[in-house]
């Protein structure tokens, strides 16, 4: 008898654990997500949450629940439901649906870029149990695509890899853009100027020269904005202004507009564009073959029409002779040349500084102005990320 009721007590235990086991195990699976919250975006909280749903549900991984199923247990409960975001309103849902998993989220643009953070919840631990975070350019006609990546991320499955390549920042570039080098700061080096110019800035007081070294000191300040990036690459417009030959007494001011690409990774950039400066020069030649003066000091000198008697009566009578050159004299008029300037450079990074290294080579008909610049950017958050 006693055997009997052993066996009829441990066949009833096995019935009830055959049945409630798939239960519990059902409810395991069950996946509730109601609206998720965006900002920012064409989707609004509850169409977010239908897509997020509809993807998750393509995945087959939870039983996620239909949004009319789940309306209608939660309007019976007689409970608020409505902007259920946060955990402890999204638990408290999952208990009324006896569901285990809660989905949290919300997706955001900020400045350029789309970002969805999502993660699936334990109800019972109250612990996630599986998140992803994504970025994505700003091109809001492929939300639904930038939700299905975001979906797969976060059930770890493969994506992909075409879509992917177009909508996602690449991580490098995220870090870069939380991070946004500005360089912009101060800028100093040295300028050494060949040929003609060289030549007239070297020449005695006499004939209007400087009577220096064709080497002078730059100083400026360099302002850059960021008008495209792709990958690893950023496009780049510098404006540059500065101020020459402070250290001979002089004050030489120029401007030069910049554009160019530079590699973020490596730090080495090219740069072109047109510059112009200001300073004090007139029209003359230079008497190559001392014709203007026979003695051994006149052989090319160089003579200013405008201010040297001698130079301009026989450039009048002989204007075949030698051509006409505009170049430095301190003695002419105040004068504004324009050139085309290339740049190439590379970026040292220390920390939250950056010291930039450019050689800078200015073309002047067939003369060339060269010079070593460099200086330093401070890091700095850019303000279109926080927008």
């Amino acid at each position: 008898m006693k055997s009997h009721t052993l066996f009829t007590i441990s066949a009833l235990i096995i019935i009830f654990c055959s049945q409630s086991f798939p239960i519990m195990a059902q409810n395991n699976h069950i996946l509730v997500v109601l609206d998720i919250p965006t900002k920012g975006i064409l989707y609004d909280d509850y169409q977010m949450g239908n897509l997020i749903r509809t993807e998750l549900g393509k995945t087959g991984a939870y039983q996620v629940l239909s949004i009319a199923e789940a309306e209608q247990t939660l309007k019976k409960s007689g409970k608020d439901f409505k902007e259920c975001y946060h955990k402890s309103c999204l638990f408290e849902a999952a208990k009324v649906l006896n569901a285990a998993k809660v989905l949290s989220g919300n997706i955001e643009r900020f400045g350029e870029k789309i970002v969805f953070v999502l993660q699936i919840i334990d109800v019972a631990s109250g612990n996630p149990e599986k998140s992803t975070v994504a970025e994505f350019y700003n091109v809001q006609q492929y939300v639904e695509q930038m939700a299905e990546i975001s979906v797969k991320k976060l059930m770890g499955m493969p994506v992909d890899k075409y879509m992917e390549s177009t909508l996602v920042i690449p991580q490098y570039l995220v870090l870069h853009t939380y991070n946004k080098v500005l360089a912009r700061g101060p800028r100093m080096g040295l300028t050494y100027l060949t040929g003609n110019y060289g030549k007239r800035m070297s020449d005695s007081y006499r004939t209007g020269g400087y009577n220096m070294i064709p080497l002078m000191s730059v100083f400026g300040y360099q302002y850059e904005e960021q008008y495209m990036s792709s990958g690893d690459v950023q496009g780049l417009v510098n404006f540059f202004g500065f101020a020459g030959g402070i250290e001979s007494g002089l004050f030489i001011p120029g401007v030069a507009v910049i554009t160019g690409l530079r590699l973020h990774r490596s730090g080495l950039e090219i740069g072109i564009g047109p510059a112009a400066w200001v300073y004090k020069g007139t029209r003359g030649f230079f008497d190559v073959d001392g014709k203007v003066d026979t003695t051994a000091t006149g052989k090319g000198r160089w003579y200013s029409i405008i201010d040297d008697p001698a130079g301009s009566d026989y450039y009048y009578q002989n204007p075949d002779v030698y051509p006409l050159k505009t170049l430095p004299d301190r003695r002419g008029e105040v004068r504004m040349d324009f050139s085309l300037l290339y740049s190439i450079g590379k970026t040292f990074h220390f920390g939250s500084i950056d010291i930039p290294l450019n050689i800078i080579i200015i073309t002047t008909r067939k003369d060339y102005i060269i010079s070593a610049v460099t200086g330093f950017n401070v890091k700095r958050k850019s303000r279109k990320s926080e927008d």
